[in-house]
């Protein structure tokens, strides 16, 4: 159960049980067969004068090679509007006309003869009239995962008051929580099960990663006066690899996967979404190619990197980054109960949604940071415990650090004037 309440694990027993039936069909009646393609990958959505370029780049199903997609189909919707029926496009990237000071919202489809992959992220781009500057947002939160388990000689089970999980969009499994974690206890009755047997008094649809944040963070961007483009970490990574690497002959191969590509140095704001992205056996919060993608665009002058998170200073892996490259530490994990935070420049409170919903994903954990830096400055603390919520470092770039989601504050308008603080 471990592995069955893993999202990731979902999908790929799900798939190998799909790829087994069609091949089973196939035999039985001396057909062909074409496995549908996976997700797309790298996806990056970057404004172009009145146009969005959108790129991506096809996952390849190392196991089934008749996976591989022949076409795509790019969905587009506009603020909170419906998504459209899409466009059909032949190959990796597309160009689409925009509107001025309006939000769009893209996601794409790999296609093939056997069926349509699942969705991709979404992302988003607003093109705002007289900005006052240009921002991109990377969306770096790509983690799900089970509950929180423990297993001893004796107990084992799951404990959700400390981690629910992060479920793959929605979570429609949960009725309430574990009780009974004695191993040795036997079933006799339904309403005796024994080991594993939980309570069923609180049946509820959880809201997970739903891949849409680009659209939450742009949202109070654009309100405050910003264009912005978007892209996933991935795209990031790949471009800055390719340099590294000196997959670029000339200038000019560096300029055209510019065009396609986020170039950090391009932006005067970087908004890094880290939402409950952590180090797991799957997952990383600063892989090393984003590390010196982040690295490099803080050198240069009058630039501002916003990361927001709730695992933000929490990893082993990355710590002599954050402390040496960013210039923070953790102070304090569980850093507050009630998740109301205390903006005194702004004399405002905000609310961190802290409960399961259907509407908005939820955190059980926040951070306190501290800063590594003399040049520092506190924005934001926990109400209830004074701890530091928010903090800004740096010289010649401004680095703002927050230890909780950004898309967990509750209400747009909330978002909107805690944007302008993070930005200001």
């Amino acid at each position: 159960m471990r592995y069955a309440h893993h999202p990731a694990f979902q999908f790929t027993v799900a798939r190998a049980i799909y790829k087994a039936s069609l091949r089973y069909l196939s035999e039985m009646y001396a057909t062909g067969y074409v496995v549908q393609p996976l997700p797309i990958t790298t996806f990056s959505a970057v404004l172009k004068s009145d146009s969005v370029q959108l790129s991506w780049k096809p996952a390849v199903d190392k196991l089934e090679p008749s996976a591989f997609p022949t076409t795509y189909k790019v969905y587009t919707r506009k603020e909170d509007g419906s998504f459209d029926n899409g466009v059909l496009v032949k190959g990796t990237s597309c160009t689409l006309p925009i509107d001025a000071d309006v939000l769009y919202r893209f996601k794409v489809v790999a296609l093939n003869p056997g069926g349509e992959s699942f969705p991709s992220e979404e992302l988003s781009v607003c093109k705002v009239s007289k900005a006052k500057g240009e921002a991109l947002v990377i969306n770096a939160f790509d983690r799900v995962s089970s509950p929180h388990y423990f297993v001893n000689e004796t107990e084992a089970g799951f404990v959700h008051e400390l981690d629910y999980g992060i479920p793959y969009q929605y979570d429609l499994s949960f009725v309430g929580h574990q009780y009974e974690f004695n191993q040795s206890k036997p079933y006799k009755t339904d309403a005796n099960p024994g080991w594993g047997a939980s309570h069923r008094d609180t049946a509820m649809v959880i809201q997970g990663n739903t891949f849409n944040y680009p659209y939450i963070h742009g949202k109070a961007l654009r309100d405050n006066g910003y264009s912005f483009s978007s892209c996933s970490k991935n795209a990031i990574e790949r471009y800055y690899s390719q340099i590294h690497a000196g997959h670029f002959d000339k200038l000019s191969d560096r300029m055209d996967a510019a065009d396609i590509s986020p170039n950090l140095n391009n932006y005067d704001v970087v908004d890094l979404i880290l939402g409950e992205q952590c180090d797991t056996p799957l997952f990383e919060l600063y892989p090393a190619n984003l590390q010196q993608a982040l690295f490099e665009y803080i050198q240069q002058k009058k630039r501002r990197l916003i990361i927001t998170g709730a695992y933000v200073a929490s990893s082993k892996k990355s710590e002599l980054f954050m402390q040496k490259g960013l210039r923070y530490a953790l102070l304090q994990d569980a850093a507050t109960q009630n998740g109301v935070l205390y903006a005194a420049s702004q004399k405002m409170f905000y609310n961190l949604q802290i409960w399961p919903n259907t509407k908005q994903y939820f955190v059980q954990n926040v951070e306190a940071l501290s800063p590594v830096d003399t040049n520092s400055e506190t924005l934001l603390y926990y109400a209830d415990t004074n701890l530091p919520a928010a903090i800004t470092v740096g010289k010649k770039s401004k680095i703002v650090v927050a230890g909780f989601p950004f898309e967990c504050i509750i209400g747009d308008e909330s978002r909107r004037y805690l944007m302008k603080l993070l930005l200001e």
